[in-house]
């Protein structure tokens, strides 16, 4: 596919003037299919994360104990939420329609950009919330409260490590291609024949 998407782009740069229309409208549709791809990519394996710890959790929580009981329950319960966004994101992605409108598809490229760069400090507080979780175990005089505290905390620190990672790794994928469409928007011009792109030797 990679392939494909730079065989159009080379042939788009080898006209010296296409008409505005065609041009805007393949750069757009590229733009919209490799986003659409990254995301779907990103969600899959979301999804197959929630899904190893919907189906470990609730078992281990049953098979253990104390605060490990509590752990494996909160990786549990916290997955049933990543499981639902990566569903409907994908059942979103599948509804979607590709419009081929240049704006836009640069807009949901930088929106895409933004969410997964946000994300990221959510990611940094979910992680920051479990090691204060930890920490405030050791003070805790009830045996089943300390198990809550811990259980949790080393859950929060779990998940949160992964989704930093998750999403940190989206957001520069997602760079990536801004980038890529960015210095290619730049080459573009207006010119007596229509919207064009200068070649660059």
């Amino acid at each position: 596919m990679r392939v494909l998407r730079f065989l159009l782009l080379g042939l788009l740069l080898a006209s010296s003037a296409l008409d505005a229309q065609v041009l805007q409208d393949s750069i757009a549709l590229d733009c919209d299919v490799f986003r659409r791809k990254t995301e779907k990519r990103a969600m899959v394996m979301l999804s197959t994360w929630s899904a190893l710890n919907l189906g470990t959790g609730f078992i281990l929580s049953q098979q253990t104990s104390g605060w490990e009981s509590r752990f494996h329950l909160s990786n549990a319960l916290w997955n049933t939420v990543n499981a639902s966004i990566a569903i409907s994101s994908l059942l979103r992605m599948r509804e979607e329609r590709l419009s081929g409108n240049l704006v836009a598809a640069v807009n949901k490229l930088h929106s895409a950009e933004k969410a997964f760069l946000f994300n990221t400090g959510l990611d940094l507080a979910y992680m920051a919330t479990g090691w204060y979780l930890t920490e405030a175990s050791k003070n805790q005089n009830e045996i089943e409260r300390r198990d809550v505290f811990l259980g949790a905390g080393r859950s929060l620190m779990l998940q949160g490590g992964f989704l930093f990672v998750f999403d940190l790794a989206c957001f520069l994928s997602i760079k990536r291609i801004n980038g890529f469409y960015g210095k290619l928007l730049e080459g573009l011009y207006v010119g007596g024949n229509g919207l064009g792109i200068r070649k660059q030797f």
